[in-house]
């Protein structure tokens, strides 16, 4: 029974920008898997690929080889009942070879990807926090600049905001508080509205 490719064939990534494989091996395992769409696997003679390629048979052999070498193919041999005599090679596309490939390329990569973690942990460890403890509880953070700020808008009392903001969280037992600056900002805008708002009520009486 003749060996008859289907209409299409198929040629993946994998196979397509390997460096170990030449053009020409390459194009065999295409046509392989056209071959083998029917049955699973491909009969075919080095005879009819050397034909169909216009190189000598022992080529074929060496492509085919290197393709069972990469993993890309398996080649198993069929005898007659009790001889030894062939009279079949099947030759199946094989998926683990690219599978191994895959899951080598994937573990080098974790391995890349956790040491450069594991050095950028080192790195965040080691750098000291910018923020420094205020307050008489201890529990009011605030950067160089914060405190710069705070004495830029609050020259007379910023010190007196500070410990505000410590006696509130520690009397509540607030500590959800992200940013400490933008409370102390927040209260201080929150009592100028309510001062102002005053004003006007005071202007109207």
């Amino acid at each position: 029974m003749e060996n008859k490719p289907s209409y299409y064939s198929i040629t993946p990534a994998h196979v397509r920008y390997d460096d170990s494989l030449k053009p020409n091996e390459k194009l065999l395992y295409g046509e392989i898997t056209a071959l083998a769409n029917e049955h699973g696997y491909c009969w075919s003679e080095n005879k009819y690929f050397a034909e169909l390629y216009g190189v000598k048979k022992g080529t074929v052999s060496g492509w085919i080889s290197n393709l069972e070498k990469n993993g890309y193919v398996k080649t198993k041999l069929i005898y007659q009942p009790n001889s030894k005599q062939v009279s079949q090679r099947r030759i199946y596309i094989n998926d683990i070879g690219y599978a191994e490939k895959i899951e080598q390329g994937m573990l080098e990569k974790s391995k890349e990807e956790l040491i450069t973690t594991s050095n950028n942990n080192t790195r965040v460890n080691k750098e000291p926090s910018s923020k420094k403890v205020y307050g008489e509880f201890k529990n009011v953070h605030l950067t160089d600049k914060h405190i710069s700020l705070l004495k830029n808008h609050y020259p007379n009392d910023y010190k007196d905001r500070i410990e505000r903001l410590s006696s509130y969280m520690e009397s509540k037992g607030k500590t959800d508080y992200k940013n400490h600056y933008a409370v102390i900002r927040n209260w201080a805008k929150s009592e100028k509205s309510k001062q102002t708002s005053n004003k006007v009520e005071d202007y109207f009486d």
